[in-house]
Order: structure tokens, then sequence, then C-alpha cells
């Protein structure tokens, strides 16, 4: 005779069970925010490394803000502004720029044996990176 499966016997403890398991994995994915990337600079072992690390992130919260407005620069022009190079150009470096700050910060964390997690959760897509940026420097400004 085979052996029932478990699942059947008690639905509810399935259901129970992986709902944790995807509330785990919500918190895990969530997505940093400045001010953790400001408290992650405070574990650096060195004060200078500290200080270091303080510089970096304040360079990917003013890359962040120059891409948002770049980004709200080209949404309120019309068209046949958008036809020209420099708005799009704008938006395309100061994306670029925003990359770089982040990937830059990045190293150094890894560098310095500081946790670089949250790299992986803001992610590699560059629509989605510059999405978190955007969300990210609302909040900011917010506070």
């Amino acid at each position: 005779m085979k052996e029932q499966n478990p699942i059947w016997n008690d639905p509810r403890e399935f259901i129970k069970d992986h709902y944790e398991e995807g509330k785990e994995s919500e918190e895990v994915m969530k997505k940093p925010t400045f001010v953790d990337l400001f408290e992650l600079a405070e574990k650096a072992k060195k004060k200078e490394d500290e200080k270091l690390l303080r510089e970096l992130v304040s360079d990917v919260l003013s890359a962040a803000k120059n891409y948002n407005k770049a980004r709200e620069k080209t949404k309120e022009m019309s068209a046949d502004e958008k036809g020209g190079v420099t708005s799009s150009e704008v938006r395309r470096i100061s994306h670029e720029r925003l990359l770089d700050s982040i990937n830059i910060l990045e190293r150094n964390c890894k560098r310095l044996g500081v946790d670089s997690s949250w790299r992986e959760r803001v992610g590699e897509d560059r629509k989605k990176i510059g999405d978190w940026a955007v969300e990210q420097v609302a909040q900011h400004t917010e506070h």
C-alpha cells in the first residue's frame, strides 16, 4: 500500500508552512534603503573605512537624485523636444553614473569586508535599478 502524501492529511499545515517560507524570502529580498546603506558604512572596522563608505553612499544618493531629475525632465518634454540628443543623453549618462556609483560602493564593501548582499537585492536589471533609485530619492526627501 502506498504511503499517503502528508499534504493531504492536513492541507492547512502545508499552506501555513509555505506561507511562512514566503514571508521569510520576502524579507530577505527586501530592497535596501539609503538609510540601510548609511548604517552599513558604520560596520566598517576602521574609522577611515567608515568615512570612505559614507562618502560612497552619499555619491550613490547624489547620482540617484541626478538621475531622478533627468528622468523627470524627460517626462516633461514634448515629443519634438525628446527628439533632441541632449535629453536622452543626459538621462542615459546620469543612469550610467548611478550604476557606476552603486558598483563602486559594492566593490569597496567587499574589499573592506563589509556585507555587500544589499547589491544583490538592488538587482541587475537596469530599469529596476533606476526605479529603485527614484523610489529611494522620494523616500529620502520625505524625511
